[in-house]
């Protein structure tokens, strides 16, 4: 329904003080209050304003704000593994969670539902309305470039961090976007030493900036539970006999390539498990459908599953029956090696078709972790799962990983109570300060 259709009911309203008209959005004010001019319509509020004022005065008058820790919910489950336990740590230590999640979450009525049952305080709001909240001090937070009230810090916890400086797949445009976003947050959660070096480079912005004091060194606590899961499962009941294929950027930007590097791991007597993209649900049928059409072709193979996105998550036994895991872009490149104790294979483009500085200073590699194949070298690849099975390979690649789990990855296994420990007493150093 248009304005002009009910302005005379508005003005009405207006004029006797039974209602008032809210304006939805603070961007598109020029447009709005225009609109309201041309109907002869006189008087109008923030409505970002009016109702963020609602809900930070509802919590400033029930709790002690000073205690309050906000979660803002991101990822493709009610369950947010990427932040480990650390929500957990900072309960016992005595601090208050309110969650917070967009109308716009795909599993907004599941998250709903589940808050409701646990009694959990949760708001919904996103955009203009977040950056007017400021009933909280403080935010962990998961997304791309967030906005929030100047009265409120942000520590920013990326699960695909590393996906950042990889510049082999990603535009220079998309690094300048993820490294503003770092830029606009108060604090960002680093994985690892190696990371670290690279992320401050990068946050420098040509020697202008000093951003070391915003890093914590907290790791990767998205990986803690099933680090622990795969460590607690029997390794006698099953043989290494799995491939796993990633659905992430391959199957989207290059599907003749992939499809022909499944097809010949199938061939070759390899089970293949192609893994959905939980993210795809929330992106549209057509997105979903595309994902879909192309497993398609693999259906007649008795040795080859699809892991629908009706299970978000790979079971322990099928990472057990794995040796490797491939893609080139998804942050389970770096997950899959730290939990499994084996390494992943990233399928490059043809060494040619990459600048030399970039794949110079390729630093989403890691020598520890991963195994290059470049172009369409299916025997290459091939040849690479079957010395995967050699014992003498796996010892290489155990204390390779090992090293990188203890020398380089922060905070091995204890990820998520470091974090928690450094927010509490971020807010114990707080109390210092007396406000006028």
């Amino acid at each position: 329904m248009c304005l002009k259709a009910v302005s005379s009911k508005v003005k009405k309203g207006i004029n006797e003080g039974s209602a008032k008209l809210l304006l939805s959005s603070p961007k598109y004010y020029d447009l709005l209050l225009e609109n309201l001019e041309s109907q002869g319509i006189k008087q109008c509020y923030d409505g970002i304003e009016f109702i963020a004022g609602k809900i930070n005065h509802y919590f400033k008058r029930e709790y002690d704000c000073s205690n309050i820790v906000a979660v803002h919910l991101s990822g493709f489950s009610v369950e947010q593994k990427h932040l480990g336990n650390i929500i957990h740590y900072l309960k016992s230590a005595g601090l208050h969670i309110v969650y917070i999640f967009s109308l716009k979450h795909y599993w907004v009525k599941d998250i709903v539902k589940t808050m409701e049952a646990r009694q959990e305080l949760f708001v919904c709001a996103d955009c203009e309305m977040l950056e007017s909240l400021d009933f909280f001090p403080f935010i962990i937070e998961q997304g791309n470039v967030m906005k929030f009230h100047k009265n409120v810090k942000n520590l920013k916890i990326v699960t695909s961090m590393e996906q950042i400086p990889n510049q082999v797949c990603s535009s220079r445009e998309s690094l300048e976007f993820l490294n503003m976003a770092f830029f606009m947050s108060s604090y960002v959660n680093i994985h690892s030493d190696s990371l670290y070096k690279v992320i401050a480079k990068l946050q420098e912005f040509g020697g202008n900036v000093e951003p070391t004091l915003k890093f914590v060194k907290g790791g990767y606590p998205s990986i803690e539970k099933e680090v622990v899961a795969f460590e607690e499962f029997s390794k006698d009941v099953v043989s290494r006999d799995t491939v796993i294929f990633i659905s992430c950027f391959l199957n989207f930007e290059f599907p003749e390539k992939l499809e022909r590097f499944i097809a010949a791991t199938l061939e070759r007597g390899w089970r293949v498990i192609f893994k959905a993209c939980p993210p795809l649900l929330g992106l549209g049928v057509e997105t979903q459908e595309r994902e879909d059409n192309f497993i398609k072709s693999f259906l007649k193979y008795d040795n080859f599953v699809y892991w629908d996105n009706s299970k978000a998550r790979l079971n322990v036994e099928d990472l057990e029956r794995s040796i490797t895991m491939v893609e080139l872009y998804s942050s389970m490149m770096y997950s899959y090696p730290v939990i499994t104790m084996r390494p992943a294979i990233l399928l490059y483009p043809d060494e040619n078709e990459i600048l030399k500085d970039v794949l110079e200073n390729d630093s989403f590699y890691n020598e520890n972790l991963h195994i290059r194949i470049f172009g369409n070298d299916i025997n290459g690849f091939l040849a690479t799962l079957e010395s995967l099975t050699k014992d003498s390979v796996k010892i290489e690649w155990k204390n390779r990983i090992n090293h990188y789990r203890f020398m380089d990855l922060y905070n091995f296994k204890n990820s998520s109570e470091y974090i928690a420990n450094w927010i509490i007493n971020w807010y114990n150093k707080r109390k210092l300060l007396i406000k006028e």
